[in-house]
């Protein structure tokens, strides 16, 4: 009779944390939902942003490294340049992924 009673407690208790687990799972995937998702393309545009900037300081550093002095023509048509050179890259970095 004792080895019934304790199968059935660990039976209820078996259960009462499944269902703990089950909501927890639940309450999370609604947060989740509610305050994560929407700021997610935000991020990414500022993401984007910060590595457009980041790209343009290195852009700027290069092109005074190699002696064309900001303001002038030979600087902007440096930094054309480069842009174009990483817009290749990026292109063909894009069409080379298998997904």
């Amino acid at each position: 009779m004792r080895a019934g009673r304790t199968s059935t407690l660990l039976a209820q208790l078996y259960d009462h944390v499944e269902l703990a687990l089950w909501a927890s799972l639940v309450a999370g995937l609604i947060v989740f939902a509610l305050f994560v998702v929407p700021g997610i393309p935000a991020a990414q545009q500022r993401s984007e942003a910060a590595q457009a900037a980041a790209f343009e300081r290195q852009c700027d550093f290069y092109c005074t490294r190699w002696g064309m002095p900001a303001g002038t023509p030979r600087h902007a048509q440096c930094m054309s340049d480069l842009g174009q050179f990483r817009a290749g890259v990026v292109k063909t970095l894009a069409e080379d992924e298998p997904f």
